[in-house]
């Protein structure tokens, strides 16, 4: 009896976006929450002293340092040209800037501990993308959630800059592996109709999270108050683990059988479907849960494990080959290939590994092109940011409408990404994000200037929600976690080094040149997007022998017929959707434009490209 591919037994048997998905997609969610006050509680903890006149003049009788206080909106220059001692702090606790002194000559630290945020993100994207791959995903997001509530907390006590650097760092360790997990665990039990529609949406949490973080900085406006009320919401998300199941993609990848039943079972009994008749693919490799395929097709969905064995105890190991969608770290496992040879195939991705991957010139192509993709999103992003924060006004006011642009951008990330494909949708929100940072490079300072800005932060926003998705779909399942936590080590070092890029522009009096750099490198990136293969409607690949369903127009020749019938294969999976229905549709149209118009000497080996 042929095998089933997750996916496949989602469509067919368990229900693609059922009530039980539905719950798993909301309640993972939730750690988007304390997951964005992790990272940009930096925004209020940091609020500049000098800009909000949070000082006053030691000699009331001190004309300089009045003029100075006289000022609506002090600037560092005039502030710094003061007489030691002849001025003193008068909210010291509300901002580390003013509690550890960091003005003047010291400035610069400032910078620095946010770029170590990031430095330590860049660290937990490795360390927790392998540990997701090999150990799970919810004991993963359980260890990351844990470094980062304890390493905030640090932060909140810290005495002194370099206990706070420190802090700092070691909570973008944490918070990496928190997004890299929530994401997996949020969709992975997602069929394809839905997955990438689900996997924008999970996203928006983070937005929310963002509107949370403003509320908290109005309520407690001492920075330690901030770092402690980050800590009570994210203890608050511990209560979840409870309730969520271990993915049952990575289960099946990793050949624990007994373990995915459990789940599966649970999938069913939840909403109110039944198991699989046929036996589900799954890997070779697991540790010692095997009870072969077959043991899949037999389950029962009358039996229900309690709450405490399907939130913490199951193991699912049987991965199907998905058509689905996932984002920040791979949520597929491995998938069928139909029969005893594809168990082999099975087995043997059991063993691959992003290395060995990398050994293939196309795979290879496509990594790095992904790399230098999230690079750019992220220093865009947070250097756009960094701009904005400059505008006067509230900071409060100004954070808050920012992130809400963020909204309208993931609402059409999501309508275009199932429309016009993933690497249309990707390409044209970073193109969009680019050209906007070139306008607004070469325009008078004013308040144009702040709407390109704003405009340019809104296709980085767009894009960076559809990069998760496209990049899990372009590889295999066993290495997708290790891949995006890679690509998300490249999208922190964007991270770290926007902030130095914006002080460049500032020290060489060029405000405007951080834009024109922003919007060069996006540009390239949005054109270089282009060369990799469209995956809406394609299978998610599995193994690499299920690379072969994925090839762009560099692959089948279709640029070498001109730009018009390039144009029209790249919206030709489009038209027919993700069903298994139009998937058959897809591959017969593949095979007859295949037979009528060969590509000579262009399809590279394994079909990848």
């Amino acid at each position: 009896m042929p095998e089933l591919s997750f996916d496949d037994t989602l469509v067919k048997y368990l229900g693609e976006f059922g009530a039980h998905q539905k719950k798993i997609c909301l309640l993972a969610s939730l750690f988007w929450l304390p997951n964005a006050l992790f990272i940009l509680l930096m925004v209020f903890t940091g609020k500049d002293p000098i800009k909000e006149r949070w000082f006053e003049c030691t000699d009331p009788t001190d004309t300089a340092c009045a003029r100075v206080l006289a000022l609506s909106a002090p600037a560092s220059t005039d502030f710094c040209g003061l007489a030691p001692g002849s001025w003193h702090w008068t909210k010291p606790s509300y901002s580390v800037i003013s509690q550890f002194n960091l003005v003047c000559g010291k400035a610069w630290l400032s910078q620095l501990v946010n770029s170590a945020f990031f430095l330590g993100y860049l660290l937990g994207s490795g360390i927790f993308g392998t540990m997701a791959d090999h150990h799970g995903r919810k004991i993963t997001l359980l260890a990351s959630t844990c470094v980062a509530t304890v390493f905030t907390i640090m932060a909140g006590c810290a005495p002194n800059y370099w206990v706070y650097f420190a802090a700092r760092l070691l909570t973008g360790v944490g918070a990496a592996g928190q997004a890299l997990v929530t994401y997996l665990i949020a969709t992975e039990s997602i069929g394809p109709t839905w997955r990438g529609v689900a996997g924008v949406g999970t996203q928006m949490f983070f937005v929310l999270g963002e509107f949370l973080l403003v509320l908290v900085a109005l309520i407690f406006k001492p920075w330690r108050g901030i770092c402690f009320a980050t800590v009570a919401i994210s203890a608050a998300s511990f209560a979840i683990f409870v309730i969520i199941p271990e993915s049952p993609r990575w289960l099946l990848a990793k050949g624990r059988v007994a373990a995915a039943n459990l789940v599966m079972e649970r999938i069913a009994h939840e909403n109110g479907t039944r198991m699989p008749l046929e036996p589900v693919a799954h890997g070779a490799s697991g540790d010692g849960d095997h009870s072969g395929p077959a043991a899949v097709a037999a389950g029962s969905s009358d039996h229900l494990p309690s709450s405490s064995d399907a939130g913490i105890h199951h193991r699912h190991s049987d991965v199907v080959h998905g058509t689905g969608r996932s984002e920040a770290g791979g949520g597929h496992s491995i998938a069928s290939v139909g029969s005893a040879a594809g168990s082999q195939a099975a087995g043997a991705a059991g063993h691959m590994t992003l290395g060995s991957m990398l050994k293939d010139r196309h795979i290879a192509r496509r990594f790095f092109i992904l790399a230098y993709v999230w690079m750019v999103l992220c220093m865009c992003y947070y250097g756009i940011s960094l701009g904005l924060s400059a505008l006067k006004g509230s900071i409060y006011v100004t954070f808050f409408i920012t992130s809400a642009a963020e909204l309208p951008a993931n609402a059409m990330g999501a309508w275009m990404i199932e429309r016009i494909g993933r690497h249309n949708s990707l390409a044209a929100g970073i193109l969009v994000g680019g050209t906007a940072c070139l306008v607004c490079s070469f325009l008078p300072a004013g308040g144009l200037q702040a709407v390109f800005a704003a405009i340019g932060k809104f296709g980085c926003a767009g894009a960076f929600t559809i990069a998760s998705i496209f990049t899990s779909e372009l590889f295999p399942t066993l290495v997708r976690s290790a891949v995006l936590g890679a690509e998300n080590e490249a999208a922190r070092v964007g991270g770290i080094a926007a902030p130095w890029i914006v002080l460049l522009g500032t020290q060489l009096n060029m405000p405007a040149m951080p834009f024109l750099i922003f919007g060069c490198t996006s540009v390239l990136a949005g054109l270089l997007i282009f060369t990799l293969p469209e995956t809406l409607g394609a299978p998610m690949p599995d193994t690499m022998k299920d690379m072969d369903n994925i090839a762009s127009i560099f692959t089948t020749g279709a640029w070498r017929k001109g730009w018009r019938h390039a144009g029209s294969e790249m919206f030709a999976k489009r038209a027919y959707g993700a069903s298994a229905g139009n998937l058959q549709k897809i591959s017969e149209k593949i095979a007859e434009e295949g037979r009528s118009t060969p590509p000579s000497g262009t399809s590279p080996p394994g079909g990848a490209t």
